[in-house]
């Protein structure tokens, strides 16, 4: 039995804080400055930090250009940011620690969800070479990729020991059955009409 803990990525509250505080850009500068997630960010986001600190230190109000700036690379900083997961050795100690199980240890996982495709689910995308640098350098990264009908998981540990990155080269199991896509079929419909006005 492969049993797979999820972890609440560190980053993930602070870039939802981003968006809520764009508007008082001194507060955003200073709430992003005060913690090493917010300093991460800032560092690793192209523009962000310049920008903030051009708006903010200047005496005059930022213009109209800057803050239409400022909202694409927000809106750009959120994108990068939600589609991936942060982790480090000390998060996962950490989940190691605190979680109950028994018997190996696999390693990091993640999931390549569902896109829409003409309002139905359609197959998510395949490892991406970053995932498969991840697991040259971690030794482990399994991917498991949704498919209308099933999954496919993908265990790149073999990269590791091969030392680059060839998915051709990875182990792969796939799982099909026709009650999977009903599942999710009826998933989408109770979603759909949750938001319908």
């Amino acid at each position: 039995m492969l049993e797979l803990i999820v972890y609440p990525d560190p980053i993930h509250p602070v870039v939802r804080e981003i968006d809520i505080r764009k508007d008082d850009r001194e507060a955003l500068l200073k709430f992003l400055e005060s913690s090493a997630q917010g300093r991460f960010l800032l560092k690793n986001t192209g523009g962000l930090h310049a920008l903030l600190y051009l708006m903010t230190s200047s005496p005059n109000s930022p213009t109209r250009d800057q803050r239409d700036v400022l909202d694409i690379v927000i809106e750009r900083t959120v994108a990068q940011h939600f589609k991936t997961w942060t982790t480090d050795p000390l998060i996962q100690a950490k989940m190691i620690e605190t979680t109950q199980w028994q018997g190996r240890y696999l390693g990091f996982w993640h999931i390549h969800p569902p896109r829409l495709k003409a309002g139905s689910p359609t197959e998510g995308i395949e490892p991406s070479m970053a995932d498969m640098r991840n697991a040259v350098e971690l030794g482990q990264f399994l991917t498991i990729v949704f498919q209308p009908d099933g999954f496919d998981v993908y265990d790149l540990s073999p990269l590791a020991a091969l030392g680059r990155a060839d998915l051709s080269r990875a182990e792969l199991i796939r799982y099909r059955s026709p009650d999977w896509r009903r599942h999710f079929a009826a998933q989408l419909r109770i979603a759909q009409s949750s938001n319908a006005p």
